[in-house]
């Protein structure tokens, strides 16, 4: 792969490139979470134009394009380049960096076509060498706020669910949609995060339900249909199930269980 040493040449030629082409350029990162990525894998930093010309075949009328500028003075570099062990790292890049104040260290041009973001990213090898560290170090940053998050979340999550279970209604729900109902009522407001936040608590009440209130329910219909039957052993399963007031797939379960010895 070839050297990137200077991006300010490149970034006027892709801005010319485009007024040839008649393509807008929209100066601005494409921020989106609601698309497939792929970035072109170049192998001469050149290839832009050929990504350009990719757009242009299925008439994309607009491209993004993003920079990060180099703000970094000399004793900054020199920190930088302290904590980076990579032997690419030559003192000739750590003297290009410093002669690069102000120009760009990146850019990327991006469009969207059929839900999917394309890609093409550009930087320079002295930028790609001294962030590395910080790159890495900002990785486990944001690895911690993830968890951090998630703990928050399954706090939150936890704290709404026993609101849930103490509802005097709660008990008597049938489905998991009524329950997945009393869950969203919880939150005043209805939001898509009040919404993933509901169905979470929802899924957690269903188990609860099945394993704690529909379990003991049944043990206590079991022990009633077995004394109903005992009282009156000619009692049909159609006057049972009556009496009991369950689904016929559920008695059919309630009837079998009762008819093993305790």
């Amino acid at each position: 792969m070839a050297a990137i040493v200077a991006l300010k040449p490149e970034l006027e030629a892709i801005q010319a490139y485009c007024r040839e082409k008649n393509m807008h350029v929209f100066n601005g990162e494409l921020l989106s979470s609601d698309f497939s990525y792929s970035q072109w894998d170049w192998e001469t930093p050149g290839e832009w134009r050929q990504f350009i010309d990719f757009a242009n075949a299925f008439n994309v009328q607009v491209l993004h394009l993003s920079k990060s500028i180099w703000e970094f003075d000399d004793e900054e570099i020199d920190e930088m380049a302290e904590s980076c062990e990579d032997e690419d790292l030559t003192l000739e890049l750590i003297e290009e960096a410093k002669s690069r104040h102000g120009e760009p260290a990146s850019l990327e041009i991006s469009f969207i076509l059929n839900n999917v973001q394309y890609v093409y990213y550009l930087e320079t090898d002295w930028a790609r060498l001294l962030k590395q560290p910080y790159d890495e170090h900002e990785d486990d940053d944001e690895e911690a706020a993830s968890q951090e998050t998630q703990k928050d979340d399954e706090q939150e999550v936890e704290e709404y669910f026993t609101k849930l279970i103490s509802l005097p209604e709660f008990k008597g729900t049938k489905t998991n949609a009524e329950r997945h109902k009393l869950a969203l009522d919880l939150f005043p407001n209805v939001t898509q995060d009040t919404r993933t936040l509901a169905f979470k608590i929802a899924i957690k009440a269903n188990r609860y339900h099945k394993k704690e209130i529909q379990a003991i329910e049944e043990i206590e219909k079991i022990t009633e249909l077995r004394r109903m039957r005992t009282e009156n052993p000619k009692l049909t399963k159609v006057a049972a199930e009556a009496a009991l007031g369950v689904s016929k797939r559920g008695f059919q379960r309630l009837w079998l269980m009762a008819s093993v010895p305790e």
